[in-house]
């Protein structure tokens, strides 16, 4: 019995001191740990360069690479053998099949090329840089029929440093040159001393429109605002003195300038409105089809015929029919007159014309109605009226045009005390007006045109 108690006192004390060497083996790896975190030891190392990349031994996999690239290609091998070479072919087919046509185009009698128009305004299918080597090859007779056939907008190469703009400054200073190169015609000498008063040169913001603050980029735009309507003026006489004018404009470089001011107003609507302006006047002249080609137009009008703004498609349309040389049953119409109906090529002539004429205070594509403002009780003389309110008519899908209309297309007239009567604008379209249902809308047999004039008090 006492050798056993003997047995178990020496074995309890081992387990007593196996445990407590492990506490203090484990309290002093704590101990350590904690004073390790403290002092960061990696500061003596910090002037020894360190390797800035791994290198791989290449060698070792480079036979287990190779391994790898033969197990994928002859997996991938029997659907190469028969996908690559119709892969190949596809491909030549479909460059071979838009560069004939483009030849056919070029050098085919009138049918063939109103033929391969047609099929080239349709292909949308290739890469970029299929559309830039062709549009590169392309005249400026085929680019004018692609643009009126609504093909792709990568048929056309953008303008030379289309992405520099140039100050407003400088814009100013070109129209202006325009302006005098027609100073021998009285209304354009009117306008430059109007614009740019009697010296002729570039005026600064002074009186009011210092004590109100114009800053002198407003200033310019108003100038150049003026320059560009006295410009629409001047192209639009009727008879030789206009045609003669835009082709002064054109002889000048005025395309060129006009790029430099379209770059320059890209997300001005009223800008852009008289810009489209006097580019369809210049239009009315014949012969400039290369021009506009050359400057780069062709693509800009081109993407106005997508615009969101009705008048911007439509002067876009109606530029394009007048450069078109190619269209049996194209017109070349006059300044101020407008196709509205139907746009782009068409099959045969219009068999009827339906012209609109605008009242005096609307436009070609702005309209309104009269409308008594707040009456009072009849008295001996009858009704009394403060004033005249003249309400808008408009088409509910062109709504939203109502703000976009510029002012230089109206004439309000003044009323008794002086002072203009407030008056609203809205868009509206000819097929606000016209029936539901035309035998010759539907068949296309009929040309709707309307024209823009101003009455002068």
């Amino acid at each position: 019995m006492q050798i056993e108690y003997r047995k178990c006192t020496k074995l309890f004390s081992g387990c007593g001191v196996a445990s407590l060497l492990g506490v203090l083996s484990y309290e002093a790896y704590r101990t350590y740990a904690a004073l390790s975190s403290l002092v960061d030891t990696r500061v003596l190392d910090i002037d020894r360069k360190r390797p800035d990349y791994i290198y791989i031994k290449h060698h070792i996999y480079r036979q287990s690479l190779r391994e790898r690239a033969l197990d994928a290609e002859n997996q991938h091998r029997l659907l190469n053998i028969i996908v690559q070479p119709f892969e190949k072919w596809w491909k030549a087919l479909k460059h071979s099949v838009a560069w004939r046509l483009l030849r056919i185009a070029q050098r085919g009698d009138q049918a063939e090329r109103l033929k391969a128009i047609h099929q080239l305004a349709q292909i949308d299918h290739l890469k970029d840089w299929d559309f830039q080597h062709l549009a590169q090859l392309c005249d400026y007779r085929t680019a004018i029929s692609l643009a009126r056939s609504n093909c792709d907008t990568r048929w056309f190469l953008p303008p030379r440093q289309y992405g520099v703009e140039k100050e407003m400054r400088e814009v100013l200073v070109e129209m202006k040159s325009l302006l005098e190169l027609l100073a021998p015609h009285k209304c354009a000498a009117y306008a430059l001393e109007q614009t740019f008063g009697s010296s002729g040169h570039i005026r600064e913001p002074d009186g009011d429109e210092v004590t109100y603050q114009m800053s002198p980029s407003r200033f310019e735009y108003d100038q150049l605002k003026q320059s560009l309507s006295a410009l629409v003026h001047l192209t639009g006489l009727v008879g030789p003195e206009g045609k003669q004018h835009c082709r002064r404009i054109v002889d000048a470089g005025g395309l060129l300038m006009l790029l430099e001011a379209e770059k320059l107003f890209r997300e001005d609507i009223d800008m852009k409105l008289l810009i489209s302006r006097l580019v369809g006047n210049l239009s009315a002249c014949e012969g400039l089809g290369y021009e506009f080609y050359a400057s780069g137009w062709i693509g800009i009008l081109a993407r106005w015929k997508r615009d969101v703004d009705m008048r911007m498609q439509v002067t876009a349309d109606l530029t394009l029919e007048n450069l078109d040389q190619d269209d049996p049953n194209g017109f070349r119409y006059a300044p101020k007159v407008y196709p509205l109906h139907p746009r782009g090529r068409q099959q045969a002539k219009p068999a009827v014309d339906v012209v609109f004429i605008h009242g005096l205070l609307g436009g070609v594509f702005v309209t309104w109605r009269q409308k008594d403002l707040k009456p009072q009780a009849a008295s001996l003389l009858g009704k009394k009226h403060k004033d005249v309110h003249l309400v808008s008519t408009s088409s509910p899908s062109f709504t939203s045009l109502t703000n976009d209309i510029a002012p230089t297309d109206v004439d309000i007239p003044p009323n008794g005390t002086g002072q203009r009567t407030e008056v609203a604008y809205a868009a509206r379209t000819y097929k606000s007006w016209s029936a539901r249902k035309s035998s010759f809308e539907e068949e296309d047999h009929a040309r709707t045109a309307e024209g823009h004039y101003r009455v002068q008090g």
